[in-house]
C-alpha cells in the first residue's frame, strides 16, 4: 500500500480573551467544498516539517511567517495526527495528516483574510472562527475528532 503524508496547522490567536481559529474552505474534486485547516504535502524545497507547515499556511491563507509564533516549533512536540485510506483509481493510499498547534500574533477577529491569488483554484474562502464554532464548521469527522483532542489537551495546560 502506498503511503502519503501531509502537514498542517491548527492556526489560532487570542483576541480579548477569546480564542479564534483560521479555517479554509477548500474546493476539492467535483467542486465539493470542504471546511478545514490549512495543510499540504512536503515539496522538494522543504528541508523539514516546519518548512512545510509554514509554506502551507502562507500558500493557503496568505499569513506570513512573521505573523506566526514559531520560534520554538518542534516537530517532536505535541502534534495531532489522523490516518485514513484513499482509493485512487487502482490503488489504495494510506494517508497520514499531522497538524501542529501554531499560535499567531494577535490580529483583530474581524480581519478579512483574502484568498491568495495563486490559490483561488483551490481555496474558496478563509474564515476566522471562534473556538466554540470550529467543531460544527469542520466537514470531516476525523478532523472533528482531532479538534476535540486538541481542546482536551489545551484545557489541561
Amino acid at each position: 500500500m502506498k503511503k502519503e503524508y501531509s502537514y498542517g496547522a491548527l492556526l489560532y490567536f487570542r483576541y480579548e480573551w477569546v480564542q479564534y481559529f483560521i479555517m479554509v474552505w477548500a474546493i476539492r474534486k467535483e467542486w465539493i467544498i470542504e471546511y478545514g485547516f490549512p495543510k499540504g504535502h512536503p515539496e522538494a524545497s522543504d528541508t523539514c516539517i516546519k518548512d512545510t507547515v509554514i509554506r502551507e499556511i502562507e500558500e493557503e491563507t496568505g499569513i506570513s511567517q512573521d505573523k506566526l509564533l514559531v520560534d520554538n516549533f518542534d516537530d517532536k512536540k505535541i502534534a495531532f495526527s489522523l490516518q485514513y485510506e484513499i482509493q485512487k483509481k487502482w490503488e489504495t493510499i494510506l494517508k497520514t495528516s499531522t497538524y501542529y498547534a501554531i499560535e499567531m500574533k494577535e490580529i483583530h477577529h474581524q480581519t478579512v483574510l483574502p484568498v491568495p491569488a495563486d490559490f483561488v483554484h483551490e481555496i474558496h474562502d478563509i474564515r476566522i472562527i471562534e473556538w466554540d464554532k470550529v467543531y460544527t464548521s469542520l466537514t470531516h469527522k476525523d478532523e472533528k475528532i482531532l479538534f476535540k483532542e486538541w481542546l482536551m489537551w489545551a484545557n489541561k495546560l
